[in-house]
C-alpha cells in the first residue's frame, strides 16, 4: 500500500506533468505544509523524486484516489480494483493524489511514451469501459492515436483552456 505522503506526490508529480524544478518542489512544500504533514523538506523531496520515478517508468493509467474524485468513480480505488484494471488494460495502473482538476471528477491521466493526456466525468460504467478500451489501445499502439476511440467527450486540454466542448457534447450522449 502506498502512504498517503506518496500519493500526494504522485498526484502533485501528474498534475504538473513530471515537470519538476524548484519552484514545483517549493510548491509541493507549501501544499504539503497546508494539509498539516509533518514531514522534512528532505521527506518531500524524497517523495517528489520516487513519484517521478513511477511517472516516468512505463505507459500507465493514473488514477486519482483522492476525494472528490474517489467517491465520484463508482467502483472502489483501492490496490484491488486498481490491480484488476491493470489486468485489463495491459498496464501498470497507479493510484494517485489529487491530479488539481477536481471540476472534472472523476479523473485520469494516460501516460504514453513521453506524452500524457488527461481525462474526467468518468460517471457511467459505458466512460469507464470506453476509457479503459482506449487506455489499453494506447499502450499497446504506443500513441495516443487509436482509431474508433470513444472518450473525445472525456478528454479535457490543459493547454488550450477549455473542457465546455466536450462538457457540451457529453450533455447530448445518453448515459449507460
Amino acid at each position: 500500500m502506498v502512504g498517503e505522503l506518496a500519493l500526494h506526490a504522485l498526484g502533485f508529480v501528474t498534475r504538473v506533468d513530471g515537470a519538476v524544478d524548484d519552484a514545483a518542489r517549493l510548491h509541493f512544500r507549501r501544499f504539503a505544509r497546508a494539509r498539516r504533514s509533518s514531514a522534512s523538506p528532505a521527506e518531500l523531496d524524497s517523495a517528489l523524486d520516487g513519484a517521478l520515478a513511477v511517472y516516468r517508468a512505463a505507459d500507465s493509467l493514473m488514477v486519482c484516489a483522492a476525494l472528490p474524485c474517489a467517491g465520484a468513480f463508482g467502483f472502489d480505488t483501492n490496490d484491488q480494483a486498481a490491480a484488476e484494471i491493470a489486468s485489463h488494460v495491459a498496464m501498470p495502473v497507479v493510484r494517485t493524489g489529487c491530479q488539481g482538476h477536481c471540476k472534472h471528477k472523476p479523473v485520469v491521466s494516460l501516460r504514453v511514451g513521453e506524452r500524457r493526456e488527461m481525462f474526467g466525468q468518468l460517471a457511467t460504467n459505458h466512460d469507464r469501459r470506453a476509457m479503459f478500451d482506449y487506455a489499453k489501445a494506447a499502450h499497446a499502439l504506443g500513441s495516443f492515436v487509436v482509431p474508433d476511440s470513444n472518450v473525445d467527450a472525456l478528454r479535457f486540454d490543459l493547454e488550450h483552456g477549455s473542457f465546455e466542448p466536450a462538457a457540451r457534447t457529453r450533455t447530448a450522449r445518453t448515459s449507460s
